[in-house]
């Protein structure tokens, strides 16, 4: 039999999806009624610090090209790397904090009062939730990464805030007071409206591009934004993960082929699963957006089918994986670079998935949503993260016809992979980091803006950034890299996954130059030693809570960081190694010391002459 074509769509389609793409001059989401975003409150709000690494674990909002309701500005929209942006809420007796976190490649403020020209966030409330504007609680706040702070283009004081370069991009850390909401104080349920939008200028002038996340305006068409609803206690609530959606990016897909076993298809817009286990489709999802410590109740996964080979249906089923994958990498033999499944097509039921399927369900026809209901698996890698190697999706029965369903490359989003998950969670008073500050922000019932940065009508064209900006610790001149502290170092098992924690080590190393040497790595250092008897290929993946501290991974030949092979924020892929000692590094960025845990996967490479040859009876 021959293998069904790579790509199921019609050709003439995909071209006229393609043309549509390149003249559309912008893009509009359609706008309507939302579900509130819950507003979770604390007892004790953070320090408005630009230190963010005191705030919960709260969900994130997130705003780029793909995921805006409304885009202004020419094509080609620019990637996340250019312009993204994440926001999240508290909220106090007092006040509602918001972080926000810009990624910009190139930051421009050489507008003056003009801030709308530059790079900019604003934040649209309709403070007594009326659809209707401007009166006295209603507001536009802007800020612009040199330290202009505006409502509705006139300098304010009425807000703290704190704004920081970082580098990829800039942060904002902000109080602002509920009276300017609301005549008395936010009680349990409290409803505004609210919408947010980044603007993007890479070359001077007028800006270049906006993102809005909901409605056409922060400072009008009220009707069309979105609801805050402010919560005490439990809040249940719900996320949807998919590539786009809300500025989610970390997902990662791809399929596998009996009929082209060495193929990698991870760029293509389809993903094909058959019957009779012809072909599969790899999924892994990261849940950085479900606060650590929630509950799930639900966690229902959704794909979209495109095509098919024939008109039998089918039944699909989910099997979690067991093992490490890169989606770049992945074929029908291998899992990885060098590193082969332990059957052909993931099949191992012992070395690359579970023996029995977590959800199945019937297959039957094109262009609809078939869902399965994994939660087991979701409430398993939320809980323990290292054992998170996603999951396979292959057909079951004999009737042999193959799906093609939307892929995370697909150009539509609303047709992309997606994980619809259901959870309650209550947030806990979190404890400060003590900072530099030496009077920090709390909450004062009259708050003033940080005398640093007061925003001045015309600020002087020297406060303009540099296209990559980075924020030194101290302005003291970077120390010598010194040997690691080997001497502690612990053992390290290939196949494995352990937990530890940075805080208890010494710090030693600042920099691993050949690998990361603008990463400026002050935080204590834990080391462990992996000894090697054969040419191995080794690769391995760092978790951590970012709200913790910022960790990073990397790989030495040997104690001196000048000896650094690999080094990154979280995977070390796969990578030949020789025999001999091997040492991983967990550092922290910038003096950041916290918990963590490592999952280490090794392949032995034996030489032809280590093999047994095959006897026969």
């Amino acid at each position: 039999m021959l293998p069904m074509p790579r790509y199921l769509i019609p050709a003439c389609l995909l071209c006229l999806i393609l043309l549509l793409g390149l003249v559309l001059p912008a893009r509009v989401a359609a706008t309507g009624a939302d579900t509130p975003i819950p507003v979770p409150w604390v007892d004790v709000g953070p320090v408005i610090d630009g230190d963010l690494s005191d705030w919960p674990s709260v969900p994130l909002l997130g705003l780029d090209a793909a995921s805006a309701a409304h885009v202004e500005g020419l094509p080609p929209w620019p990637t996340a790397s250019d312009a993204s942006m994440e926001l999240r809420l508290l909220w106090d007796a007092d006040y509602i904090y918001v972080a926000m976190q810009v990624q910009d490649d190139v930051l421009v403020n050489d507008s003056g009062a003009a801030v709308w020209q530059d790079d900019e966030i604003e934040l649209g409330f309709d403070g007594d939730h009326n659809a209707a504007g401007r009166d006295q609680y209603d507001h536009q706040f802007t800020f612009n990464p040199d330290g202009r702070i505006t409502d509705f283009a006139q300098p304010t004081t009425a807000l703290t805030a704190v704004i920081t370069a970082t580098v990829d991009g800039w942060l904002v850390e902000a109080a602002i007071p509920q009276a300017l909401f609301r005549p008395v104080p936010f009680d349990d349920g409290a409803l505004i409206g609210f919408t947010f939008a980044l603007r993007d200028d890479d070359d001077g002038g007028a800006w270049d591009h906006k993102f809005l996340w909901r409605g056409l305006s922060t400072n009008s068409f009220w009707e069309q934004f979105g609801t805050l609803q402010f919560r005490r206690g439990s809040i249940l609530t719900s996320t949807v993960l998919r590539v786009g959606s809300n500025g989610y990016r970390q997902m990662v897909d791809s399929w596998i082929n009996a009929f082209a076993p060495t193929t990698n298809y991870s760029p293509d817009p389809i993903l094909q699963a058959r019957s009779v286990g012809q072909a599969a489709a790899l999924f892994q999802f990261d849940f950085s957006p479900v606060p650590t410590g929630a509950e799930i109740s639900q966690a229902v996964f959704q794909l979209h089918t495109l095509d098919r080979s024939n008109a039998n249906d089918a039944t699909f089923s989910v099997y979690g994986l067991r093992r490490y994958w890169a989606v770049q990498d992945v074929t029908w033999q291998q899992a990885a670079a060098h590193s082969p499944w332990g059957a052909p097509g993931a099949s191992s039921p012992t070395l690359d998935r579970f023996s029995t399927p977590t959800a199945s369900t019937r297959v039957e026809a094109l262009d609809l949503d078939y869902q399965w209901d994994i939660t087991s698996l979701v409430r398993q890698w939320h809980r323990h993260p290292t054992t998170n190697f996603g999951f396979l999706l292959t057909g079951e029965d004999g009737f042999h016809v193959a799906y093609a369903f939307a892929s995370s490359e697909n150009a539509t989003p609303v047709l992309r992979p997606q994980l619809a998950i259901t959870y309650t969670y209550q947030l806990t008073t979190p404890t400060p980091i003590p900072t530099s500050t030496p009077t920090p922000f709390r909450g004062t019932p009259t708050p003033t803006s940080t005398p640093t940065l007061t925003p001045s009508p015309t600020p002087t064209p020297t406060l303009t950034l540099s296209p990559t900006p980075t924020i030194p610790p101290t302005p003291t001149a970077t120390p010598t890299p010194q040997s690691l502290a080997i001497e502690n170092s612990l053992p390290a098992v290939c196949n494995s996954s352990f937990d530890g924690s940075t805080i208890a080590w010494p710090a030693r190393v600042s920099r691993y130059t050949p690998c990361r040497p603008e990463w400026d790595e002050t935080g204590p250092e834990a080391i462990y030693r992996l000894v090697l008897s054969d040419p191995t290929t080794v690769a391995a993946k760092l978790y951590y809570d970012l709200n913790q501290g910022d960790l990073d991974l990397f790989l030495l030949r040997g104690p001196d960081p000048a000896a650094c092979l690999q080094g990154s924020d979280a995977t070390l892929s796969p990578q030949l190694l020789d025999a001999g000692d091997y040492y991983l590094i967990i550092d922290g960025y910038q003096g950041a010391a916290a918990p963590f845990s490592v999952q280490l996967q090794c392949t032995v490479q034996l030489s032809p002459q280590n093999y047994l040859p095959l006897i026969s009876h």
